[in-house]
């Protein structure tokens, strides 16, 4: 009998496919860092005065914005005082507990937050609050 010698295996050389590794990784960097800023706001840019409350308040129904020249804005809109108090009353009919957010600049006129809190008193709006950033 004749034997043959057993084919010899080799130690393979596992090699890890380093490339597409960082690719995978880079495109999930890219979709975390876009994703992360998806966030749009609306309307003109606002700088919120400082606040000395204790946290962020929490999202209402209509967000009101009042820029720095005084402009109303309601979502992307600008608006005038007229129209944002039938915008307001129309919300206050359909919800008894309607809420506002004010986001006013830290710049603004108390003239223009007056003419949204006088828009609100009129409507009826039950609950207004007012967007600041919280001191440190």
């Amino acid at each position: 009998m004749i034997r043959l010698a057993a084919p010899h295996r080799a130690a393979r050389d596992v090699e890890v496919a380093v490339v597409p590794m960082i690719n995978i990784v880079f495109l999930l960097l890219l979709y975390f860092l876009i994703a992360g800023h998806l966030t749009i706001t609306e309307g003109p840019e606002i700088e919120l005065p400082l606040g000395g409350g204790p946290g962020q308040p929490e999202p209402a129904a209509t967000a009101i914005m009042v820029d720095d020249t005084g402009a109303l804005w309601l979502g992307a809109h600008e608006v005038t005082a007229s129209e944002l108090r039938q915008r307001l009353l129309d919300l206050s009919q359909g919800s008894p507990t309607a809420a506002v957010l004010i986001r006013a600049d830290g710049r603004a006129q108390a003239d223009a937050l007056q003419i949204v809190l006088e828009a609100c008193q009129a409507a009826g709006v039950g609950e207004i609050r007012l967007a600041t950033i919280e001191s440190r």
